[in-house]
């Protein structure tokens, strides 16, 4: 037996059915990608609406989302528990960072910062991007969308030097030593024969 459980959240946050918005759930989704960068937009919305900076829409609209997502979510997937929160990376970030106000706007950037605007519209969605403007902007964020292969590559570079260098320490002298006193077995197997 099939059951589906219909989480009564707004974008996976808020609680439709509470009068005040005091309570919300941050981390309540199964993403496509990485749970954090999307835990902590939903962060930063939620501290928004705490501090009264932005409101949250009436308990009718937050009910009509809850339910188109559902049903979305039931044409796009199987008909299971977990499914009720899944959520899709790139689209859930840009969403939540559309409520917070912190979405970049690649074509901006792209006239303004060309290289910037570049790095954001073929590079790898980072939660860097979402750094770049609106409230808590971080003033590095620019320079480290531009390093962040750089990043990713490095580890991966200088463990390869390592092992490497230790191949040549643990592998081929071993071997070496393997393959002389195996040849030389093979000679005393010979002349043994021989002089018989």
């Amino acid at each position: 037996m099939t059951f589906v459980i219909l989480i009564q959240l707004y974008k996976f946050v808020w609680p439709s059915h509470l009068i005040h918005s005091t309570l919300a759930v941050i981390g309540l989704i199964q993403p496509w990608g990485a749970i954090n960068p999307m835990a902590e937009l939903q962060a930063r919305w939620t501290v928004r609406i705490f501090k009264r900076e932005l409101k949250l829409p009436s308990h009718m609209k937050m009910n009509e989302n809850i339910h188109e997502r559902f049903n979305q979510m039931c044409e796009r997937y199987v008909t299971s528990p977990r499914h009720t929160i899944q959520v899709d990376y790139i689209e859930y970030c840009n969403e939540l960072a559309d409520e917070v106000g912190c979405r970049p706007d690649i074509l901006f950037y792209l006239l303004n910062d060309f290289k910037l605007g570049w790095f954001l519209l073929f590079g790898p969605c980072t939660p860097y991007r979402y750094r770049l403007q609106g409230p808590n902007q971080w003033k590095d964020a620019r320079q480290t969308i531009f390093t962040q292969n750089e990043r990713v590559e490095y580890p991966l570079r200088c463990q390869c030097r390592n092992r490497q260098n230790q191949s040549i320490k643990y592998t081929i002298i071993p071997m070496s030593i393997f393959s002389l006193i195996f040849v030389i077995l093979i000679l005393l197997i010979i002349c043994k024969f021989l002089f018989e």
